[in-house]
């Protein structure tokens, strides 16, 4: 119990202590998408996958509101219903970026606004 004491405590310290944030690290910027998305069964295929899902998906996304494309994506995935509820799903992304986004762009942290 005194430790879930001392736990609790130094979280509040954490969660209250002020963050120095300068001001240039902050960036603001409209961004848009389209996404386009079909979701069914495959019982139209064959009355024995009832329970098989497939999953069609194309997305596009702007930056700078609406004025620089900056990345497309199209998914497709095929998927097992367990229930009315849940469904197992695995699939593919193809995804392209502009050259300029993706010369920015690191696995874990991308530019919020990019010139292009």
């Amino acid at each position: 119990m005194k430790i879930l004491g001392m736990t609790a405590a130094i979280l509040t310290f954490v969660s209250i202590t002020p963050t120095t944030v300068v001001a240039d690290d902050l960036l603001q910027d409209a961004g848009s998408w389209l996404q386009v998305v079909g979701e069914g069964s495959l019982k139209v295929v064959d009355p024995g996958l009832e329970k098989g899902r497939i999953w069609l998906e194309g997305q596009s996304r702007w930056d700078n509101n609406w004025n620089n494309w900056y990345q497309g994506m199209a998914r497709a995935a095929m998927g097992y219903s367990l229930s009315d509820r849940a469904t197992i799903w695995a699939g593919y992304t193809l995804s392209t970026y502009t050259k300029r986004r993706q010369e920015l762009c690191s696995s874990t942290r991308c530019m919020a606004r990019v010139p292009l």
